[in-house]
């Protein structure tokens, strides 16, 4: 489940690659099977053929993986640098698109090293580039290195094999597969080979035929001879068969040509079908031979291939049940048997026997008892701790579909399976709990942590619970109602699942589901439940970028900087930090900005939403153009290019476009998918303010001054470090010792701070923050309007002095003790300019914040504004 590479920072699925671990049971092409297809592969491979890709499709159980596989494991030479992704749904990442690209990449550095220092290259340019959009991923750190690579007169070799692209999800995410596929026509097509696997699915057919250049080969699995198919089944049957006999101490000629070539008849030309016969007459042991001839005489109904393969499927499972057996017992064993396969069909990820038997809550000998008879459409592996997987796809499909499976009391209904599975993830995260892997100290960083000690402390099936329990309520619409199952673990463990959610590197996704969940909850119905997730989701965004790397800030930064009436401070007060407590005002409510979206290093002069309102496009005084996704936070794009200021910035009608207008006296208008610049529009003689499309989205105007216009502002100073305590800031943090103690969100972070003892204060309006004391700063009593702010003596607060701001003065007003001096009343500076006259005597400094925040004008979320600390 916990997936990281700690080099790169890239997003990969371990199990993906063609010789993964857990994939030892994966079928190769027989020796004398399907000799003139691979040779055709090979001639393919080998030529100057201008056609980099080779598409093999065909119909469920005609072999494709197994041709797939066959070829990477003969071209993983060192001639030729291989990568390889299967796809496979219900696979866990093997399924995920956004896996895809990172997945590749990796792989080739693991065998190129000159890839490796490419990629490392592309990397340093954009450090950003792991959490683009999978076409800008693809552009920068495959297309970009290879081209690099391979331009030389003799390059590298390298084959990409990517199988099962119909089961990366849906349609749309089919289509852009391809997409990227073909976008590689501009490496060196002769040295760049990728093979593609697939069935003949609408979108990908239609994503080829777009391809008007022909830049692929396209052959049909289900239309080859019918001969040549026929004869490599039977070569399989002799095969399978010559072992089984072997182990079974059969006679040398068991079972006869005559038998082979009736069960060719009745394969319907699949290899599936083939497979799981062999398979369901291996595992009968001593009964091999009344297997063989149930199927023989059980035959199956004219009406396809795929009437065949559902018949061998309801005998495997109705063999499973036994006939020796009383009707209730049949019952029994046939409701228990159709709740395992179920749950092994619908699961989001394959589970091992003890994260299956662990989600379930049954021991983990009795899983291994009920799937002993179906290792025919199970791979189960000998090791308890190695994944279940599906021999195919096909089966499952089988379960789901009335037509198919004929025994209703067999037939998985989706919707109650993963209404079961939803409650018992909620079952099994009950064990969550603060610090559950006992990191202890509150800036620890997951990249720093090892896989197989959070593994040993979250389980497999916890780990499955936490990341797909949304899912599994999505849907088995479970009630989403007020103190329903959904509300009572929000409201108990929200935020233990969401430290579990960052120690498996999750938070993203959690992002996305937690979108989706609030919007199918009717606040009529439900008005707690919405409220309460919509306090999560503003918890979640505020604190995503640091709970993406320290997830114990969750209880530091989080309970500190959250608001007063916050679920979060209401309902986990007892898990407030114990050592670190903030001077500063926090507000009763969240505030109207919903998310706070850093990178750029300049101030913000610009921003739009695009047109479907999905994303924001910004322009900054650091050159640069970021195009960012609304709902994540996500930046998509860093846009390169401009050598001055982006003053401006617009969508096009459509979206699909971004124009930008700078200092450098150009509008550059840019391609919102590839990141890519379209066009560089010269000819203003001053710096470009303002950019906007026409309605036919094919031109852009600008306005322009006719002399050149620079807008500058001062930059701040570096914080002064004073050496009288440990503590300091460093980055987005306050350190003690050089430690990381508190994340700081973007609102709280200094243009200046000072510390002494075990105090730190913020520079910044109306914003102080204490830890692990009572010294702040405060005005002599003596001092009169107009005199000189400096005098300043330090003086000790007491715990239970409350501070209050007074919003007429930028310092603190204390709560009302009387600690001597005319006015009875003590003042304690947070504002810079008070505080640094004392400790540093400086004036004040301007400092401008590059951030970017979301409002809305009726409840004050959702419209853009650029904020900007300081005055210029």
């Amino acid at each position: 489940m916990i997936v990281r590479d700690s080099s790169f920072g890239l997003e990969i699925a371990e199990a993906a690659a063609f010789d993964a671990a857990g994939r030892d049971h994966d079928s190769f092409c027989l020796p004398g099977t399907r000799i003139d297809l691979l040779q055709d592969i090979r001639r393919w491979l080998s030529s100057d053929n201008s056609k980099h890709i080779y598409w093999l499709s065909g119909w469920a159980g005609t072999g494709k993986s197994t041709i797939a596989r066959t070829i990477a494991q003969e071209y993983t030479n060192p001639q030729w640098q291989l990568a390889s992704f299967f796809f496979s749904k219900g696979d866990g990442d093997a399924g995920n698109i956004h896996k895809f690209v990172g997945s590749i990449a990796m792989q080739l550095t693991h065998r190129w090293p000159a890839f490796k220092s490419a990629l490392q290259r592309a990397i340093s340019a954009d450090e950003g580039i792991g959490r683009r959009t999978q076409k800008a991923q693809w552009g920068a750190l495959i297309l970009k290195p290879l081209s690099e690579l391979l331009a030389s007169s003799s390059p590298q070799r390298v084959l990409l094999v990517v199988d099962a692209i119909d089961e990366c999800g849906t349609d749309g995410d089919m289509s852009r597969i391809v997409e990227l596929l073909l976008d590689a026509r501009g490496v060196n097509q002769t040295a760049l080979r990728i093979f593609v696997t697939s069935r003949p699915e609408v979108a990908i057919r239609t994503e080829f035929s777009n391809d008007v250049d022909r830049h692929h080969l396209n052959l049909v699995l289900h239309q080859i001879s019918e001969f040549v198919v026929r004869n490599d089944l039977f070569v399989f049957f002799q095969f399978h068969f010559r072992n089984i006999g072997q182990s079974r101490r059969l006679s040398a000629d068991w079972p006869g040509d005559a038998n082979i070539h009736c069960l060719v008849s009745m394969s319907g030309n699949l290899f599936i079908w083939a497979a799981t016969v062999c398979r369901f007459i291996s595992k009968g042991r001593t009964l091999v031979k009344e297997r063989l001839l149930t199927i023989l005489e059980n035959g199956h109904d004219s009406g396809g291939p795929e009437t065949g393969l559902d018949s061998i499927y309801l005998m495997v499972l109705e063999n499973a049940i036994g006939s020796d057996l009383s009707d209730k017992e049949k019952l029994e064993v046939t409701h228990d048997l159709r709740y395992r396969l179920g749950t092994i069909a619908v699961l989001f990820a394959p589970l091992s026997v003890v994260g299956l038997s662990y989600l379930l809550g049954v021991e983990t000998e009795e899983i291994e008892q009920k799937l002993a008879d179906l290792h025919s459409i199970l791979d189960v592996p000998s090791s308890t701790d190695r994944a279940i997987r599906l021999h195919h796809p096909s089966f499952r499909d089988f379960l789901y579909d009335r037509s198919r499976c004929r025994n209703e009391s067999l037939r998985v209904d989706k919707i109650a399976m993963h209404s079961i599975l939803a409650k018992r993830s909620l079952e099994v995260m009950s064990v969550l709990r603060k610090d559950i892997c006992g990191l202890k100290s509150p800036g620890a960083m997951v990249e720093d942590v090892d896989f197989a000690f959070i593994a040993l402390h979250l389980s497999s099936a916890l780990q499955y619970s936490c990341q797909y329990w949304l899912d599994h309520s999505e849907h088995g619409k479970v009630s989403l109602n007020d103190d329903g199952p959904v509300h009572r673990f929000l409201r108990e463990y929200f935020p233990y699942w969401l430290e579990a959610t960052s120690l498996i590197g999750r938070i993203p996704e959690a992002i996305t589901k937690m979108t989706k969940l609030e919007r199918l909850i009717d606040g009529k119905k439900a008005p707690e439940l919405q409220s309460l997730v919509r306090d999560i989701l503003r918890f979640i965004h505020t604190f995503s970028h640091v709970l993406n790397k320290a997830p114990l800030q969750l209880y530091s930064a989080g309970f500190i900087f959250s608001p007063i009436h916050s679920v979060f401070r209401k309902s986990f007060d007892v898990d407030a930090p114990g050592d670190i407590r903030a001077i500063a005002q926090v507000p009763d409510e969240w505030s109207a900005c919903i998310q706070t979206l850093e990178g750029h290093s300049g101030s913000v002069n610009s921003v739009v939403f695009s047109p479907d309102g999905s994303q924001v496009a910004s322009g900054s005084s650091d050159d640069t153009v970021r195009v960012w996704d609304v709902q994540t936070g996500r930046c998509v794009h860093t846009l390169e290019g401009h050598s001055g200021s982006v003053n401006s910035v617009v969508f096009s009608p459509d979206g699909s476009q971004v124009a930008s207008g700078s200092s450098d006296h150009t509008v550059r208008v840019w391609d919102v998918q590839t990141g890519r610049c379209v066009h560089t529009l010269e000819g203003h003689s001053g710096s470009v303010l303002s950019v906007v499309f026409l309605p036919n989205d094919k031109w852009s105007f600008q306005a322009s001054q006719t002399s050149l216009f620079s807008a500058t502002g001062e930059s701040p100073r570096s914080p002064p470090v004073l050496p009288v305590s440990t503590l300091g800031i460093s980055d987005d943090w306050v350190t003690s010792s050089s430690e990381r103690i508190l994340w700081l969100p973007p609102e709280y972070r200094p243009g200046h701070w000072a510390s002494q003892s075990d105090t730190i204060v913020i520079g910044k309006e109306r914003i102080s923050a204490c830890y692990r004391g009572e010294r702040c700063w405060k005005r002599d009593e003596a001092g009169e309007e107009g005199e000189d702010d400096s005098a300043v003596s330090g003086e000790e607060i007491e715990d239970n002095d409350a501070v209050s701001w007074d919003e007429s003065e930028d310092i603190g007003v204390g709560g009302g003790r009387k600690r001597g001096g005319s006015r009875g009343k003590r003042e304690v500076f947070q504002d810079q300019d008070a505080c640094f006259h004392q400790v540093l005597g400086e004036e004040r400094i301007n400092d401008w914040y590059k951030i970017i925040r979301f409002w809305d004008g009726v409840n004050g979320w959702g419209v853009v504004d650029v904020f900007e600390e300081g005055s210029s």
